[in-house]
């Protein structure tokens, strides 16, 4: 049995430079992938069929609001990237402050409910109506949803409720916002195509898209975030999404076509107000997030195919920090998840190679602190009669895919509770039970060694054993693999580079 590191997580494989810094190569989409990457979902454009084997893999989906349909080669086509070329989605964990920053809007929060119950006892049943002619309605919890009441002197009292609203008005200036954001970059050959086009892409986002393209005449009460973006150097649109709670930023620059998709924190209808106040005083914390960060290289270079990677401790981090967000949705902190398998990997891509017919699936696992101590406990004993000497976890529940809050605010958490978690992260302990169940269906289709294993799959739907989704509507973990194996034989094989720090799994056809 795996016994768990004490120590903090550490990278097995060091972050490297791409040999220039991003200024000097920003023609590359790969020059964007930085320190503080989480997800890199990588495609190329064109018109052809996504790679059959990459359906499904378990990693944080992009989100609608970038129009790319979960980076579909036409969809990408229709956004104006190159054919034929590189483009990849990534979700960028905040800045390392993010995660103690997000503890801050609890404070904001109490800040909020004592500025409410001061105002309505300095203003009385006029408050509202006070605060609507200062501006400040929206700041008053018990104001968001009340009616109009006629009759009320919009100056009488008006001094008590602005006093009474400014501590809350000074702590909303400072206070930071921890964005969800994602990017998308990559070569576009159709310079102007994306903001002449919007109009009929924001059909692929369902959630409701309001355009304003560089160079248009804006409303008059068009916000300040949205008047700060176009204004910026290279921006050609900007959309407002989600009824204002997504803000998606698209720049030119260098070739390349860049969108930034921001989502604020998941609030209650009471709390959205102060979200949108912070947003508009977090304009210079959020053009910062559009420089690319120190660039670090993917598990496996984008080039060779379609590409989808984590790194399980920045999602972490980002789970976090939706942890330190529960107060805007008058939530308690959420309980610790309980104990799963042990964590053997840091960071895992999954690549469909190009050349393949989309037929192939390779997965690349960087070895964590407890990977590490794991992989050299492994010898050359035969795998048939020696799966209990994997030293695996099969009888460890997974982590519950289900969480309290789940229901209510779903999309919540990008690791804990979903597919990802489960399979994509912790699926390798589940690999003595699928050799098992073959070698019943199967006599003698399991081959290789503890450190070097082989499955020959005879083409057959894999058992339902092996887990479906994590929530009613999501996709199967690794449909397109699961489909493969279905209709023909395919051979599962994995084993270690020299050194024992990362886990290389192939399948392909047989």
């Amino acid at each position: 049995m795996i016994t768990s590191s004490a120590m903090l997580p550490l990278r097995v494989l060091p972050s490297l430079a791409l040999g220039l810094v991003a200024c000097s190569n920003q023609g590359d989409p790969r020059a964007w992938i930085s320190e503080r990457t989480a997800v890199v979902r990588c495609a190329s454009p064109g018109k052809r069929p996504p790679a059959p084997a990459i359906a499904g893999v378990p990693a944080p989906p992009a989100p609608t609001g970038l129009f790319a349909r979960q980076l579909d080669p036409i969809a990408l086509d229709a956004l104006g990237y190159g054919r034929d070329s590189t483009v990849c989605a990534t979700l960028e964990a905040p800045p390392t402050a993010g995660v103690d920053a997000a503890t801050e809007l609890a404070s904001i929060v109490a800040l909020h409910d004592r500025t409410s119950r001061d105002a309505l006892r300095a203003g009385g049943r006029c408050t509202c109506e006070v605060a609507r002619a200062q501006g400040i309605r929206e700041l008053i919890a018990a104001c968001v949803q009340t009616p109009t009441i006629p009759g009320c002197d919009p100056e009488a009292k008006s001094a008590e409720v602005a006093a009474a609203v400014a501590p809350l008005l000074a702590a909303l200036a400072d206070a930071p916002l921890p964005w969800l954001h994602w990017r998308l970059v990559g070569p576009t050959d159709r310079p102007g195509w994306f903001a002449s086009h919007l109009d009929e892409l924001v059909a692929n986002h369902g959630g409701g898209s309001v355009v304003f393209r560089s160079g248009d005449p804006l409303p008059a009460r068009v916000d300040a975030v949205v008047r700060a973006m176009l204004a910026l150097d290279h921006v050609v649109a900007v959309v407002r999404q989600d009824a204002g709670r997504a803000l998606l930023v698209a720049r030119e620059q260098d070739g390349l076509l860049i969108l930034d998709h921001f989502r604020q924190p998941l609030a209650t209808t009471e709390r959205m107000p102060l979200v949108a106040r912070i947003e508009a005083a977090r304009i210079g914390a959020m053009t910062a997030l559009l420089s690319p960060g120190v660039p670090r290289k993917s598990l496996v270079d984008p080039a060779e195919g379609s590409l989808v990677e984590f790194d399980r401790p920045l999602l972490e981090e980002i789970d976090r920090v939706a942890v330190g967000t529960a107060a805007l949705l008058d939530l308690e902190d959420p309980p610790a998840p309980a104990a799963g398998p042990v964590a053997l990997f840091d960071r895992v891509a999954f690549v469909a190679p190009y050349g393949e017919s989309g037929a192939v699936l390779r997965i690349e696992h960087a070895l964590s602190v407890d990977g590490l101590a794991w992989a050299q406990t492994l010898g050359d004993a035969p795998l048939l009669g020696g799966l209990d000497g994997l030293g695996l976890q099969p009888d460890v529940a997974l982590p519950e895919p289900v969480l309290r809050d789940g229901v209510a605010t779903p999309g919540r958490f990008v690791l804990r509770g979903t597919a990802t978690e489960r399979w994509g992260l912790h699926g390798v302990h589940r690999f003595a039970t699928l050799a098992r169940l073959l070698e019943i269906a199967a006599p003698g289709a399991i081959g290789g060694d503890q450190s070097s294993w082989r499955l020959d799959w005879p083409g057959v739907p894999l058992p339902q054993e092996l887990g479906g989704p994590a929530r009613t509507g999501d996709p199967v973990p690794f449909d397109g693999a699961r489909s493969l194996a279905a209709a023909g034989p395919v051979r599962l094989e994995a084993g270690f580079d020299p050194a024992r720090t990362q886990l290389t799994i192939t399948l392909r056809p047989r």
